[in-house]
């Protein structure tokens, strides 16, 4: 009798998850599938004005349309952010960072955890080197300096690293909010001097029309010196947004990422690497995108792990206290 009732709540239990497992959680889609980087060579990344890329049709159109399929919703990926119920703001960026995606796979469909789960592996570093390894040592030699073996460095998920990890890795989903009034998310600037790649991949949603959100590769007009940040002065006083560095008529733009489904723009990171984000028009559609970053761990003068601290962070090596085979030591200059 208990073997007859046993048996019959296997077969339940069976029944109930094929019904619930539908085609796109069901099918099985591998890491080479997933990868954002499957068709692309060294030789597609430009070097001027610094190294970047623009993809069209990253992945194969069966694995993206089963991933935007189960793309988390506005309000999912607002909640995990930012920890709450509270309304979002207008055009403003929300991310799922890959930690935060791992820490809540029961709100986020399996293939998108399978997703960040390979981007995030030591396996996708070593894809980011096959592709971007001569960029990173043309543009960030304080990372891919000369006879330095990159493929042997420890890598961990980015928010878990530790004394021990030299590049932390984060595959973050994301929206910039629904737009009420024409503006843009970032104008000219360059990331954190921590970050050594940045990508992005572009969801746009079937029935959003609207125009902008395209990310702009630019450059300094006057080529023999380098762009002049913009002055405190000039945020306070003249109201420029924070969130811009540069003047826009300083720069000229070289490539233009255009918002599109299944479209890919990544570049190797530094202070050359001017972008910016093209203004926005009032529409209900969110901008959908994914996120990959690699960001350079370094230590302040006691050994542990420097937090990323924003855009405008100075670090310089500390030569007296630490090992000169180890450029991750550094100490914050205010």
């Amino acid at each position: 009798m208990f073997r007859r009732t046993s048996l019959r709540r296997s077969w339940i239990l069976l029944t109930l998850l094929a019904l619930a497992c539908d085609e796109v959680r069901c099918q099985d889609i591998g890491p080479a599938q997933l990868n954002i980087l499957q068709k692309v060579r060294p030789a597609d990344v430009k070097m001027q004005p610094y190294p970047h890329l623009v993809i069209k049709e990253a992945l194969p159109w069966d694995v993206y349309n089963k991933l935007e399929a189960v793309y988390p919703s506005d309000q999912t990926i607002v909640s995990i952010a930012q920890g709450s119920s509270k309304p979002p703001e207008q055009n403003k960026r929300y991310d799922i960072k890959g930690a935060n995606a791992l820490a809540n796979e029961n709100q986020i469909d399996p293939l998108w955890v399978a997703f960040v789960k390979y981007h995030t592996s030591p396996a996708f570093y070593k894809e980011v080197l096959r592709v971007f390894g001569h960029a990173l040592q043309v543009s960030r030699p304080d990372f891919a300096r000369p006879g330095r073996n990159l493929t042997a460095l420890t890598t961990k998920l980015r928010h878990t690293e530790d004394e021990k990890t030299h590049v932390a890795i984060d595959c973050s989903i994301g929206i910039n909010t629904p737009v009420k009034q024409r503006s843009t998310v970032r104008g000219p600037h360059h990331d954190d001097i921590m970050e050594l790649w940045a990508g992005l991949l572009y969801l746009k949603n079937e029935k959003d029309t609207s125009t902008g959100g395209d990310l702009q590769v630019m450059k300094c007009k006057n080529a023999r010196a380098p762009c002049k940040e913009l002055s405190e002065h000039a945020h306070k006083v003249k109201k420029v947004p924070s969130n811009q560095q540069y003047w826009h008529g300083h720069m000229d733009v070289v490539t233009t990422a255009g918002y599109a489904k299944n479209t890919l723009v990544w570049f190797i990171n530094s202070q050359k690497a001017v972008h910016s984000v093209t203004n926005r028009v009032p529409t209900p559609y969110s901008r959908r995108l994914v996120n990959f970053i690699g960001q350079k761990v370094m230590l302040d003068e006691h050994g542990h792990v420097i937090q990323k601290k924003g855009n405008l962070l100075k670090v310089v090596q500390n030569k007296e206290q630490a090992p000169m085979d180890d450029e991750r030591m550094m100490v914050l200059v205010v």
